[in-house]
């Protein structure tokens, strides 16, 4: 971190942390979309697994049974319960991801404004020390004047 308070210097630390704080919201609100993405593909297969739980379980409340029917209404049951666990997993991934995204952009905000409160600061004191200076040679020129009558 910077340590001097020249206020040049703060100023394009504090357009570095701007651009950070940037790129880090972009990369959130990517990582928000995943995570809408996967949660709209989990309640799909989700919703597909019903669907053959409800085919496999209709075909088997029949009077007259087909075994080749219904181990293929199986094969689909079971094909439908990995593509459902799978993007449960790759949604618990993505809620993940944003929590971390989240957590880096916070980061990089409080970087942000931390810099922009220094930079403040030091154009205030900047400031005062202008107006210190111009006011000893006020004084000085006040005083020299005065020495002179």
């Amino acid at each position: 971190m910077l340590r001097q308070s020249d206020p040049r210097k703060l100023a394009r630390l504090a357009e570095v942390h701007l651009a950070i704080k940037a790129r880090e919201e972009d990369a959130l609100t990517r990582t928000r979309a995943a995570e809408i993405a996967a949660c709209e593909s989990e309640k799909v297969a989700l919703e597909d697994m019903r669907i053959a739980q409800e085919n496999w379980l209709d075909c088997h409340a029949q009077s007259g049974f087909a075994p080749d029917y219904s181990r293929a209404l199986a094969s689909r049951l079971i094909v439908r319960d990995a593509t459902a666990e799978r993007a449960g997993g790759e949604h618990r991934e993505a809620i993940e991801a944003h929590r971390q995204q989240e957590d880096i952009w916070r980061m990089a905000e409080a970087r942000m404004r931390s810099t922009k409160d220094r930079l403040r600061a030091a154009q205030r004191d900047a400031a005062r020390r202008r107006e210190e200076k111009r006011l000893d040679a006020l004084s000085d020129r006040i005083t020299h004047d005065w020495s002179r009558s």
